[in-house]
């Protein structure tokens, strides 16, 4: 309860609400530009959190190979993100910066550039 609490009161001492509303802003314009990519797919934005499927050749879902190539790469450009097969997720933490999302942006649409 402590710990939730002290969670609770970050909320009111810093500016996380207008932190949650960049962060918003930011993955509808990345959203829009993933939607004219032919190799994303299903592209989609829920509040903080903004997914999308890569097109395949091969099977769909969890089980895509596509999967290994992508964390490898995202592991390469210093970014942690953990595909689930074919489908990326970005879940920043609320106290990212704007120029360090535009970073992840950047080296997802390299990778698209690559697949």
């Amino acid at each position: 309860c402590a710990a939730a609490i002290a969670s609770l009161k970050l909320f009111e001492t810093e500016n996380t609400f207008e932190k949650i509303t960049a962060i918003e802003e930011l993955h509808k314009k990345f959203c829009t530009v993933l939607k004219q990519n032919p190799k994303a797919k299903n592209v989609r934005c829920c509040g903080t959190i903004l997914a999308f499927e890569i097109k395949s050749k091969n099977e769909y879902g969890y089980l895509n190979k596509i999967r290994d190539k992508a964390y490898q790469f995202f592991i390469r450009h210093k970014i942690i993100l953990r595909p689930l097969g074919n489908t990326i997720y970005i879940l920043p933490p609320y106290c990212i910066k704007p120029d360090d999302l535009k970073f992840i942006y950047n080296v997802i649409t390299d990778f698209l550039k690559e697949v």
